[in-house]
């Protein structure tokens, strides 16, 4: 079952690129949500604002920085 959903989902980003499966996601995203994300060594604690034209997780840091994330373990804290 996954296999089939990814091959639909590959077919729609070989016809029309990422956009489509950006919008997609965006639901399931928890955006404005405050998770914890692990990457590596590293952890940061923000705001979840967007997810980007490249499928990167966006972030606003609790500086204020906003930093998008290819990899990690996403928490929901709220």
């Amino acid at each position: 079952m996954l296999c089939r959903k990814f091959d639909g989902w590959y077919d729609i980003w070989t016809a029309k690129g990422f956009a489509p499966i950006r919008e997609s996601l965006r639901p399931w995203l928890n955006l404005g949500g405050l998770v914890r994300l692990t990457a590596g060594d590293s952890e940061v604690e923000g705001q979840t604002t967007d997810v980007d034209e490249e499928g990167r997780l966006v972030v606003r840091l609790e500086s204020g920085v906003v930093r998008a994330f290819e990899a990690g373990e996403v928490a929901l804290l709220r």
